[in-house]
C-alpha cells in the first residue's frame, strides 16, 4: 500500500490527529476498534485462508514532507509483521527491496525451528553443500526465520538440511 493520506473511513475517528505521531488514548482506542475487523481477516481469524502481510509506504512520524501520518495503515502493517516506509524518502529502492525480501521470506517453505546465529549457518541440498549467496545459493531471512534458495535447482522431494548454532537461554 502506498499513500500520503489516512484512510477516509478513519477521518471521523482521527479528527485533527493526521499530523500527530502519538495519538491520545481515546483516539487510539477508537482506531484499534475500527481496524480490528481487518486485523482479524488478515490474521486468518475470520477466514483461515485469508491470512496476509501488509506493507505500507506512507506518512511517518517526523517525515520530511507534509504527508499525513498513515494511522490505521501503519498500525495494521506493524501488527501483521509488515514493513512501514516513508513516502517522503528520496528513493524508495531500499524500502521496496526490504518489502520484497520479507515477501520472499514469508513464502519460503524452508522454516528453521530456532533462531540461528546467522554466521554459523550451513546448508546441504540432497547431499551437496550450497554456498551462502544472494545471487546463487541460499540466504537466511530473519524476518521469517527461513532459508531462501536463489537460482538453485532442486526436485520435488529434495532434502534440505540446515546446520547452525543458536543461543541457549
Amino acid at each position: 500500500m502506498v499513500t500520503d493520506k489516512v484512510p477516509q473511513s478513519l477521518s471521523g475517528t482521527l479528527g485533527n490527529s493526521a499530523q500527530t505521531c502519538t495519538l491520545d488514548a481515546s483516539t487510539q482506542t477508537g482506531l484499534d476498534q475500527q481496524i480490528q475487523p481487518y486485523l482479524s481477516l488478515f490474521q486468518g481469524v475470520t477466514d483461515p485462508q485469508a491470512t496476509a502481510m501488509l506493507h505500507v509506504i506512507g506518512g511517518v512520524c517526523n517525515g520530511s514532507c507534509e504527508a499525513e501520518v498513515a494511522h490505521g495503515y501503519r498500525d495494521l502493517a506493524q501488527q501483521l509483521g509488515g514493513q512501514v516506509g516513508d513516502i517522503c524518502q528520496e528513493s524508495l529502492g531500499d524500502t521496496l527491496q526490504q518489502i520484497i525480501d520479507d515477501i520472499v521470506a514469508a513464502s519460503s517453505p524452508i522454516k528453521l525451528d530456532y533462531v540461528p546465529i546467522s554466521a554459523s549457518l550451513g546448508v546441504v541440498l540432497d547431499g551437496a553443500e550450497i554456498q551462502r549467496s544472494r545471487t546463487n545459493g541460499f540466504d537466511y531471512r530473519a524476518s521469517a526465520s527461513s532459508l531462501v534458495l536463489i537460482n538453485v535447482k532442486y526436485k520435488k522431494g529434495s532434502e534440505v538440511v540446515a546446520a547452525y548454532k543458536r543461543w541457549s537461554r
